[in-house]
């Protein structure tokens, strides 16, 4: 399959978006697949890999200008020189039509100043003069803004009526009406009929049927650039990219251009600069901003191995990376890719909208008719008749309605990309504010994802010696508890005759001696292995019933202690659950592994149901199960979620999660976190409210306005002429734009100390001591190396916590940060010293 995407000349409102569908439907009767974006004003195909674009062009567009709509190729506008042309003389038509309406409303209001008039305007001597000269002016306006009129009425003609249809209606009403009142004016001149000049000089109506048209510009000027605000997500994205790379040569270094990398390539990457696309680090090392991609303010360290996006920015240090991938394949373009997707994609809301604006033109038209025929009926006021008449004409006009939900789609999914949350659809951005259960995967999503030693009991012997030991023999195995044991300790124990204990541990020797390092089973069946004691035998087992893995550590005949390891809870696991909990959302776990693990990680998280001891088809019936109850979103990152995620009502796949699991979720997180799932469903519902609030003023605006311009309320003293129909008409649409464009401010509540706060920067917070007094606090955060473990974390909190004035410490092993609270005469140097003293590195 293929996507191409074709310009759509002269659409404007939500009516225009069913009548360009409508029209597309009967070019490709072979059903192929197709969306319409207002926002874009593009219509995208997705085509088969044998289709032909050019036919399919020609088809489309035939079929465009039979609705009274143009068709253009990308390469046709996508030049940018052209498009500022286009926007110059667009300007400038603009400011004519607005220079010569200025003149004509001089003109026709003059008589209403206290100058005497000149000879052309004096109405009462000159009469014929002082018509010609309003219907040149009119006639001028009408020219330069030909378009509303060729568009409105060729969509007329063609039985789809849209919004230039009512612009084009009111403002050729007016004109119409002028030349009329101009015959009159002229036969009333030559007669001698002064009552009939001096009645029809008062309804010549002309400067109604300029100022239309040229407010109504005015307002499409205004919402266009507003639109172009809200459609700038993907604009600001691909503004991130680098221009250019230090390519590695046989020659040396030479600096390319982006565009001429290819897979394979070498790079070098200088601290302060972007990285330049996809690539993996062959070596090097140092610390990466990711906040462009992630939304997390806090660095990441990088080393050999690790894989980098394009648009970064290496803070730190000097890399040399392979390139992955370039051009349209880049981390950063497929998320600019996936938000024009969601941008043209339609949520429920717009549905609505358009099956609403497709009724609402025919439905205007008559209720036009009908305001005319009653006022001539009951008046027999043709004039009064035709004021309400085009009044409503003007005022109906859907725009506002047509760009309610769209703008505000695209503003919260480019507000999404920006904190790492990526919508694949304006329907997933939607379905998820009004979500009732979450089912979470457990590894990965509520846990680490990766082993931490949790506990240290050491019984004979020096700790340091211990901690090396196990370090050093650990260091041999490739198994995932061996990791964070190994790294207990820098120093290395030379060892020998090293053996491997499927399932049960590691051996080897030191000066004679018998090293064993592993689980009970071990112990109880080496013929060679110490006794454990009673009382350190239930610790064990106490451990391994919590879901931890035991790992005993003997020399010779003594056991000289023993260390547990786990994944564990990620640290805002338990507040997401709860925040969860207070926006009516029930969290529920699924997981493939033990009970007791289950049950124990979900105590921790505030889980109350939970289900273990899964396989892949029975996450998937359990959440189809729950989809029955309300709507329904899981939370994974494995192959074996893939089928949970598809078969929710909306999928959310974390960032670290398997290619199998981002395809099948609806929302992509950046992050590995659960908060950053709560984030999502913060950000949708903010959207919602904003395409409510967007709809309702759209709609309440037509409920009020359309019955005033019709007359109804006249009694009370309230009418509507067409001119102010015509700029309450425009102000509606930007209105409803700017509504929508608050959301690019709008930061997650469970975000926002994560998007305010850097490493190093010190927020002030004001609290009261015992005796009342207000005294300031700063949080500090500083990011610290060499944190292994619980105890690193307790030694670290431990030694800060000591300094007079430090209020609190708080560790965080998952990004090596420790979070400082203390009054402002806790220097952060003093802070840094207490954590060197302890033992550990400050960054």
């Amino acid at each position: 399959m293929k996507k191409v995407s074709f310009a759509v000349i002269g659409m404007t409102c939500a009516a225009c978006v069913s009548h360009v569908e409508r029209a597309a439907h009967s070019a490709l009767d072979d059903g192929t697949a197709f969306t319409v974006s207002l926002l874009s004003g593009s219509i995208s195909l997705t085509l088969e890999d044998n289709a032909d674009p050019e036919a399919c062009f020609r088809r489309l567009s035939a079929a465009m200008r039979r609705a009274g709509y143009g068709l253009e190729k990308p390469e046709q506008h996508s030049d940018a020189a052209r498009a500022a042309h286009e926007g110059r003389v667009e300007r400038a038509r603009l400011i004519a039509s607005i220079a010569l309406t200025a003149l004509l409303m001089l003109v026709a209001m003059w008589h209403m100043t206290p100058l005497p008039a000149p000879l052309f305007l004096d109405a009462a001597r000159y009469p014929f003069a002082f018509w010609l000269l309003q219907a040149l002016l009119t006639a001028g306006v009408i020219l330069l803004e030909r378009r509303f009129w060729r568009g409105g009425f060729s969509a007329l003609l063609h039985g789809a009526p849209n919004m230039d249809s009512l612009v084009a209606l009111g403002s050729a009403s007016a004109a119409l009406y002028g030349l009329v009142a101009g015959g009159f004016i002229l036969y009333g001149s030559l007669s001698g009929d002064a009552s009939l000049v001096h009645r029809y000089l008062h309804e010549l109506y002309l400067e109604s049927a300029a100022m239309i048209l040229t407010l109504v510009s005015v307002g499409k000027l205004l919402e266009g650039r507003a639109r172009h605000r809200a459609a700038g997500a993907v604009r600001a994205l691909i503004a991130e990219e680098a221009q250019t790379a230090h390519l590695l040569t046989e020659q040396g270094e030479i600096e390319v251009a982006v565009s001429d990398l290819a897979a394979g390539d070498l790079i070098r990457v200088r601290e302060g600069e972007k990285i330049p696309t996809d690539g993996i680090v062959v070596s090097g090392e140092g610390s990466v901003n990711e906040a462009m991609l992630t939304g997390e303010s806090l660095p990441r360290s990088v080393c050999t191995g690790d894989e980098l996006a394009g648009a970064t920015v290496l803070e730190e240090g000097s890399l040399t990376l392979r390139v992955l991938r370039v051009g349209e394949e880049t981390t950063l373009r497929r998320i600019a890719a996936l938000l024009e997707q969601t941008a043209s994609s339609k949520a429920p809301a717009a549905r609505l909208a358009d099956r609403v604006s497709a009724v609402f033109v025919p439905a205007v038209l008559l209720i036009a008719l009908l305001t005319a025929t009653v006022w001539l009926i009951l008046s027999r006021d043709p004039g009064a008749a035709f004021r309400s008449a085009v009044s409503v004409l003007v005022i109906s006009c859907p725009c506002a309605l047509g760009l309610a939900t769209p703008t505000a789609i695209t503003v919260g999914s480019g507000r999404g990309a920006r904190f790492g949350i990526l919508f694949k659809s304006a329907e997933a951005l939607e379905t998820l504010s009004g979500l009732s259960y979450l089912l979470t995967d457990k590894t990965g999503t509520l846990t680490r994802g990766e082993m931490t030693v949790t506990d240290i009991k050491h019984v004979a012997g020096k700790e340091e010696d211990f901690l090396a030991l196990v370090a050093s023999i650990e260091a041999h195995s490739s198994h995932p508890i061996a990791k964070p044991l190994a790294a207990l300790s820098a120093e290395r124990v030379a060892l020998e005759d090293f053996c491997s204990h499927q399932g049960r541990g590691l051996s080897a020797s030191l000066a004679g001696e018998l090293i064993l390092a592993g689980r009970i089973e071990l112990f109880t069946e080496h013929p060679h292995a110490p006794t454990i004691p009673p009382e350190l035998l239930a610790t064990a087992r106490a451990w391994e019933g919590e879901g931890k893995s035991v790992t005993l550590l003997s020399r010779g005949e003594t056991l000289l202690g023993m260390i547990a390891v786990a994944d564990t809870l990620r640290e805002d696991s338990a507040r997401a659950v709860a925040a969860f909990g207070r926006r009516g959302i029930k969290v529920v776990m699924l997981t493939g592994d033990h009970e007791k693990t289950a049950r124990k990680i979900a105590a921790e998280a505030g889980i109350d149901e939970v289900f273990a001891n899964l396989l892949p088809a029975d996450k998937e019936r359990i959440v189809r199960d729950y989809t029955q109850k309300g709507v329904t979103a899981m939370v994974g990152d494995g192959i074996n979620d893939a089928p949970a995620l598809a078969g929710a009502d909306i999928g959310i796949a974390i960032g670290a999660g398997t290619a199998v699991a981002i395809e099948s979720a609806g929302v992509v997180l950046s992050g590995n976190s659960l908060s950053d799932a709560l984030a999502a469903i913060e950000l949708s519902r903010a959207t919602r409210r904003n395409i409510r609030q967007n709809l309702f003023w759209a709609l309440a605006y037509n409920a009020i306005c359309i019955p005033i311009a019709a007359g109804l309320f006249s009694g009370l003293g309230l009418s509507l002429t067409p001119m102010i129909a015509s700029a309450a008409m425009s102000c509606s649409s930007v209105f409803v734009v700017l509504n929508a464009l608050r959301l690019g401010r709008f930061v997650p509540p469970s975000l926002r100390m994560r998007h305010h706060s850097a490493p190093t920067k010190q927020n002030k917070r004001k609290v009261e001591d015992m005796f009342g007094k207000s005294k300031e606090l700063l949080t500090t955060t500083l990011t610290v190396e060499g944190m292994m473990c619980s105890h690193c974390s307790a030694r670290v909190e431990g030694a800060l916590r000591a300094l007079k004035g430090v209020q609190e410490a708080s560790v965080d092993l998952a990004t090596d940060t420790v979070t400082v609270k203390a009054t402002d005469k806790v220097s952060t140097d003093a802070m840094k010293k207490a954590i060197t003293d302890a033992g550990y590195t400050v960054k």
